[in-house]
């Protein structure tokens, strides 16, 4: 036996390690693309939840900023000592909220007893209730809490219901006088949640810094009053603005990804979550069973590639001995066939092959030994005539034979037949038979015809087999013609494409070409055809039209059969990605929906590359609210498109902390009196920068209504002069200028109008208001630019003299005393009226502990103006005594 050349088993050799190489280069691009898609979930899912917790935060910091300015106006309203405004107050507070949000509005006086509670309508609640204990008076009693105050969830002793303590301090004089107390229901807060968790598993949740829960948007009730697990508490206690982590729900137990926000200014935290499963199963379902999937047509395509290659070194190996045999059966025939017929058996005895002959004239059949051994008979020559010979043919190969036979005897068309003869053992084996007529008559018709019987039963059953795993395969198998045509097709592509199965009958093959969708998928089979003969080897991505008519993608990986002919055979092995390909287009569907609802935010989004060197997306909103010319943004240089912005705008989108840009939020004004406000926030996946993003808001609207509401918390209605809050905070600046020697005197001026309730009694107080407004306007006009008047309560107006001595400021209260008693007030019924003011003069000194100290000497110099006959001025001094209650001055003042 002859061993197959060894540049035939290098060739072999280089198209398995071609293959290894194909199937390696797709696996590779196949776990990427599986991975990259995993990825690209996940992270939308984090943007999402992100989001959530973002808009979560914005909320709660609008909502308890506002209950914040409610508290102070209440605060206000209170100290005024007015009841009546008071509860008005407090019931347009209530009137202002939905049923039920706000559930309570209480005072307590400095002991912690209850002196006011709105769910008793005379005020007063009707049983002694003490919050002493409790953590929102706490705090304010100790003065470790400034502004306002945010408690744990607790169960109200006068309301019975879980509430939220919003509490501030009330202060009279600078001693604590108790708490001002807003109690908000926490399903107020998650009727917010509700609509941003409108998704089965998504929840939204609101924290006090410590970790106690404030709202939930699902299952309130079992979280109120308790906090969460130190291990998630632990994940606040970072200087991080925001964050995010994965953990098991202690509620209801799923596992959800989570995502913070600080509530800015607010010691709060509003968390989201999103149910981990139903988002990422199904890709890592999908990716396990596209791996599986692939897993076998790879295993497949590796066992046919094996038995292809030992097949054909097989085949090689028979070819070459046969051409050996015939060479040298040609040779003995030429030399003397009656001498050398022994010879010629030793021959056939050692390549195994059996020898027959044929008498064409009496039909007998002589079969040698070798013949009988191949079919499991002794091993003796066998007589036979041609009737008994078909009789021993397979059915379905009789017609076969006989016409390869009346071929060769009639026409001298060559004798090669393939066929199975039945065995010693009433089996089938398969054989090929060769022969030629060695005598013929004077009419060229055949005497007599030998040849030979070869044993192919071992390549028939390996080629059965190669069949049967090609059609067992994932993978669709072409083989094309070099001219394009489909020679054969496994089962499955067979039936994919409506072709038999095997190989194609010569008169009705049909084109490779053809199965392409359109013209232009012809015409790329057409390159990839070229790229083949060039390199040995092409692969691509085309959709094939099937026998129904519908269109499918496949990967098509072609192969030359014979690696050193160009021209010759391609296998082309096809692996349907159609739902590949279809999953790609719908996500690309996502994110150009996704990119299509960023262009259409209602701000302005823009987002730089993870190194901070470019922009990478901007849309229609951010250009609009820059008031640039509506050229893309995204492949701009960051510095050099910051550089262009109105100032300080450029500032504020290259403020960094480190080697990164800062994060958090600012509020920038333009020239053109806008105010912009940006949001600045880092885009991490699982701790990776991907990049940064500025959200951009108009935030002009807002800050023009809190300047209002700053005018207006700052200023007396009635009067138009600052208000009580206004005057002690600009008194409190002046004491600070004078204990850094900013200025070197200052001085207060008390004044209150004489007999005042006279004037309400007599003409009304719509008179008084009259009288209020003319005596303001009438002090404002007498005062300097520097100096400040202020209505302090009732009738009791206060002037602050910068820079003015304690008796240059006596001579200035005379002048205006006398300025006011010369004033004639025109009344609303057209009558007159001259009325009197009593003062009193106090200077600021360096040793005072505040400014308020200073307005107690100025009130007891005022008082003793009262009670020493009215309409004059008085200087204080240590001896006078101290200043007396309203009663005590005199009836009516």
């Amino acid at each position: 036996m002859h061993r197959p050349s060894r540049r035939y088993a290098i060739l072999v050799t280089l198209a398995l390690v071609g293959l290894l190489a194909a199937l390696a280069a797709y696996w590779s691009v196949l776990l990427a693309s599986q991975r990259s898609q995993q990825r690209e979930i996940e992270a939308q899912t984090w943007l999402r939840v992100s989001r959530m917790a973002l808009a979560a935060s914005v909320q709660v910091r609008t909502l308890l900023s506002g209950l914040d300015y409610t508290l102070q106006t209440l605060g206000a309203a209170y100290a005024a000592r007015d009841a009546a405004a008071f509860d008005a107050a407090v019931h347009a507070v209530r009137e202002a909220y939905p049923d039920g949000a706000v559930l309570q509005v209480a005072v307590a006086d400095a002991s912690g007893g209850i002196a006011y509670s709105s769910l008793d309508e005379a005020g007063a609640p009707r049983a002694r209730v003490s919050i002493l204990d409790r953590e929102h008076f706490q705090v304010h009693a100790r003065q470790q809490a400034a502004g306002m105050y945010v408690s744990r969830p607790v169960r109200g002793r006068v309301s019975q219901r879980w509430s939220i303590q919003l509490s501030r301090a009330l202060w009279r004089d600078g001693v604590f006088a108790g708490v001002l107390v807003l109690s908000l229901s926490p399903d107020y807060i998650a009727q917010y949640f509700d609509a941003l968790a409108v998704g089965t598993g998504e929840e939204v949740v609101l924290l006090r810094s410590d970790g106690y829960y404030l709202a939930r948007s699902q299952r309130q009730d079992a979280v109120l009053g308790t906090a969460i697990p130190a291990d998630r508490a632990a994940f606040f206690r970072t200087d991080e603005d925001s964050g995010r982590y994965v953990t098991d729900s202690q509620v209801d137990g799923l596992r959800r990804m989570y995502a913070w926000h600080r509530v800015p200014g607010l010691p709060l935290i509003a968390s989201a979550g999103l149910e981990r499963s139903p988002v990422l199963a199904p890709g890592e379902a999908e990716f396990t069973r596209v791996v599986a999937r692939n897993a076998l047509g790879t295993a497949a395509i590796l066992t046919t590639a094996l038995l292809a290659a030992w097949l054909t070194l097989q085949r090689e190996r028979s070819d070459r001995r046969r051409r050996l045999l015939e060479e040298r059966f040609a040779q003995l025939a030429q030399q003397a066939l009656a001498r050398s017929e022994e010879r010629l058996r030793s021959t056939l005895h050692a390549v195994r092959d059996g020898l027959w002959e044929w008498d064409c004239t009496s039909g007998k059949v002589v079969w040698d030994g070798r013949c009988a051994e191949i079919l499991g008979y002794p091993a003796e020559a066998m007589a036979l005539d041609m009737e008994r010979f078909l009789d021993m043919v397979h059915p379905a190969d009789r017609t076969l034979v006989r016409t390869a036979f009346q071929g060769h005897v009639g026409n001298g068309q060559e004798f090669r037949v393939e066929m199975r003869l039945r065995t010693a053992a009433g089996g089938w084996h398969s054989v090929e038979s060769r022969g030629d007529a060695t005598q013929r008559d004077a009419q060229g018709q055949p005497l007599q015809m030998r040849g030979t019987h070869t044993d192919i039963q071992q390549r028939v059953e390996q080629v059965q087999l190669i069949g049967a795993l090609l059609d067992r395969g994932s993978a669709l198998v072409l083989m094309a013609t070099p001219q394009g045509d489909i020679a054969y097709a496994n089962e499955r592509a067979a039936r994919s494409f409506g072709l038999p199965v095997g190989a194609q009958p010569g008169g009705e093959r049909i084109s490779l070409q053809s199965l392409q969708a359109d013209a232009q998928g012809a015409q790329r089979f057409a390159d990839l055809r070229a790229t083949l003969r060039e390199q040995g080897s092409a692969r691509d991505e085309a959709r094939l039209r099937l026998a129904d008519g519908s269109l499918r993608w496949f990967d098509l990986q072609g192969s030359l059969l014979d690696a050193q002919d160009g021209d010759g055979r391609v296998v082309w092995t096809l692996v349907d990605v159609d739902a590949r390909r279809r999953a790609e287009s719908a996500l690309e569907h996502a994110r150009r929906t996704l990119a299509a609802i960023v262009d259409r935010f209602p701000v302005g989004v823009l987002v730089a590359d993870a190194q901070g060197r470019s922009i990478v997306a901007a849309n229609q909103q951010a250009q609009e609210l820059l008031r640039l010319d509506g050229a893309p943004l995204a492949g701009l240089d960051l510095q050099e498109f910051a550089a262009g912005l109105v100032p300080p705008l450029g500032e504020a989108l290259l403020r960094r902390e480190g080697s990164a840009f800062a994060a958090g939020s600012s509020v920038q004004q333009l020239a053109d009196g806008r105010h912009l406000e940006i949001e600045a926030f880092a885009l991490l996946d699982q701790g990776r920068r991907l990049g940064h993003c500025w959200v951009i808001s108009d935030a002009t609207e807002r800050r023009q209504r809190e300047s209002r509401l700053e005018t207006l918390a700052l200023t007396d209605a009635l009067t138009g002069v600052p208000n009580r809050r206004a005057f002690m905070e600009r008194l409190d600046t002046e004491m600070q200028h004078l204990h850094a020697g900013l200025v070197e005197h200052a001085a207060l001026l008390m004044l209150d109008i004489d007999h005042f309730k006279r004037v309400n009694d007599t003409w009304g107080h719509a008179a008084g208001d009259v009288v209020l407004r003319e005596l303001a306007q009438t002090v404002a006009r007498a005062l300097r630019s520097q100096d400040m008047v202020g209505r302090i309560g009732g009738e009791e107006f206060a002037v602050l003299l910068s820079g003015a001595a304690a008796r240059a400021t006596l001579q200035r209260a005379e002048e205006l005393r006398l300025a006011v008693a010369d004033r004639a007030i025109g009344l609303p019924e057209g009558a007159a009226l001259n009325i009197t003011i009593s003062l009193g003069v106090a200077g600021l000194r360096a040793d005072d502990a505040s400014g308020a100290t200073a307005l107690e000497r100025a009130d007891a110099a005022m008082y003793h103006s009262k009670r020493n006959g009215r309409n004059r001025s008085t200087l204080w001094s240590a001896d006078l005594p101290q200043a007396a209650a309203p009663e005590e001055a005199g009836a009516g003042r």
